[in-house]
């Protein structure tokens, strides 16, 4: 007989999503990474993984797959449905995927709105506005999934160990100072 507690169907099945779609983002940003290793202009990787990012961050929504992929995940915490050990472990996996993504697409964004300006110093109007939208475009989600990872990761039940010393069911007095003075 299993002792962890019985929960929805539902909780599973949406920390899995969740779980997934991070991955998939995750998988996503790497295969962006690694275009921009294969980039053929002479210049240094930064500018080739800006290049890459500014090339792709419109074809993968990566920001707006961490979103979801947050929202998916706390689901089931934020209704206040009992998850087990197993999906405590796969929403930490699927918010540090989350975090990672999220941050590499900001950098990326940046790097890639550099290279623009490095490489075409003569922009016009119009190529200032594509530039601006880009950013809003790529981070704007990215930036918002950060933030709401941060803050559901605190309302996470973390996994309560008894002290050491108290074997017998936690009748010892607590060690420190007063500790067995009258």
């Amino acid at each position: 007989m299993s002792t962890e507690p019985e929960q929805p169907g539902w909780a599973g099945i949406s920390i899995g999503a969740g779980l997934a779609l991070a991955a998939v983002a995750a998988l996503a940003i790497v295969g962006v990474i690694a275009q921009g290793f294969a980039v053929s202009e002479d210049t240094g990787v930064a500018y080739k993984m800006g290049i890459a990012f500014l090339r792709n961050l419109d074809y993968t929504p990566a920001g707006i797959m961490a979103l979801l992929a947050v929202a998916l995940v706390a689901a089931p915490t934020l209704a206040g449905a009992p998850i087990t050990a197993r999906q405590q472990r796969h929403s930490t996996i699927a918010f540090g995927l989350v975090l990672a993504v999220c941050l590499v697409v900001v950098f990326g964004t940046v790097l890639g709105v550099i290279t623009r300006l490095h490489f075409d110093t003569d922009l016009d109007a119009a190529t200032r506005r594509v530039l601006a939208t880009f950013v809003v475009r790529s981070m704007g989600p990215a930036i918002i999934a950060f933030g709401a990872a941060m803050a559901v990761l605190p309302r996470f039940p973390r996994a309560v160990t008894p002290p050491p010393y108290a074997e017998d069911g936690g009748a010892a007095p607590e060690p420190g100072p007063g500790a067995g003075t009258p």
